[in-house]
């Protein structure tokens, strides 16, 4: 199994004007990823004060795991997931990081947002790692047997 954590970091207030258009088409890519092969589970409780204590109240989350990274690839780079990601310089800011990171598990426990603020700590420190790492890592290193558009 493998757990995925991604974070972004809005422009604008949740509630502004300009984040609406991003907001209306959450539900849909939820409901796209929770129906995509190889998906297993998804943290729904966004609203942790973990998150706005360790990372801010401007940054949204994800945290879900997926029987592969090649299932999780598979939503990632679907049509409907990039169409939205390629807007995304409207709604977030450019961090200088990695927004993304990946960690295999052996049927562990699902993860808190704490060992996932952890992992992508850990990306950011000490680069990628077996134990957390990003889509091109995972990529170099042969992990992802499926082909997809870069």
């Amino acid at each position: 199994m493998i757990y995925q954590f991604n974070v972004a970091q809005m422009k604008y207030a949740k509630q502004a004007p300009e984040m609406h258009s991003f907001f209306q088409a959450v539900p849909h890519l939820q409901r796209l990823a929770e129906a995509s092969p190889g998906f297993v589970w998804r943290e729904t409780d966004e609203d942790d004060p973990t998150i706005a204590h360790r990372l801010g109240t401007d940054f949204i989350v994800n945290l879900s795991a997926w029987q592969s990274l090649d299932a999780l690839y598979g939503f990632v780079f679907s049509q409907s997931h990039r169409a939205i990601m390629m807007a995304r310089d409207h709604w977030f800011t450019h961090v200088g990081k990695p927004l993304s990171v990946a960690w295999f598990a052996d049927n562990a426990p699902y993860p808190d947002w704490d060992e996932a603020i952890d992992r992508l700590h850990m990306l950011w420190e000490y680069g990628p790692t077996p134990e957390a790492f990003d889509y091109s890592w995972a990529r170099r290193e042969g992990l992802v047997t499926e082909t997809f558009p870069v």
